[in-house]
């Protein structure tokens, strides 16, 4: 049996110059904690130059530790990310197509989520968590 698979996006509109803004603040990754409180300290490796297979080490204020994998990198455009947990694996997609309207961009994030065999029961409280984290995670990095 194929494990259950959601799929969904979110978009932030960024008028004038906060498009660019906005991707500077999405990959320096050492301050994600300074907008996303549940998060305590974020270190990358291999150190230097984050591209395709860099990994970020995410500690959680309350002691957890997460991995997010990147997975796509092309700087000022797309990052994305994967990571796995208990019950699921997941992927975040940043996105920054090209001007839609003349001075404004939105910043698209997609998700993927796929419960582990023996989790679909989860499924949907998987969900609600996942929505609300990457809607959590919009706020703080587009500055609402």
């Amino acid at each position: 049996m194929t494990p259950p698979v959601h799929n969904f996006s979110l978009r932030r509109p960024l008028p004038g110059e906060s498009a660019s803004i906005c991707w500077e603040r999405l990959v320096e990754f050492r301050s994600w904690p300074a907008w996303n409180p549940g998060w305590r300290e974020i270190n990358c490796s291999p150190p230097g130059a984050v591209g395709r297979g860099s990994v970020l080490a995410i500690e959680t204020v309350s002691g957890g530790k997460l991995e997010w994998t990147v997975a796509h990198w092309e700087p000022q455009v797309k990052v994305a990310f994967t990571m796995r947990d208990r019950f699921s694996q997941c992927a975040w997609s940043f996105e920054l197509p090209a001007d839609s309207a003349p001075g404004e961009r939105r910043l698209k994030l997609a998700l993927e989520l796929r419960c582990k065999p023996g989790a679909g029961l989860l499924l949907r409280w998987l969900r609600w968590c996942l929505r609300r984290k990457a809607n959590r995670f919009l706020d703080g990095l587009c500055g609402e």
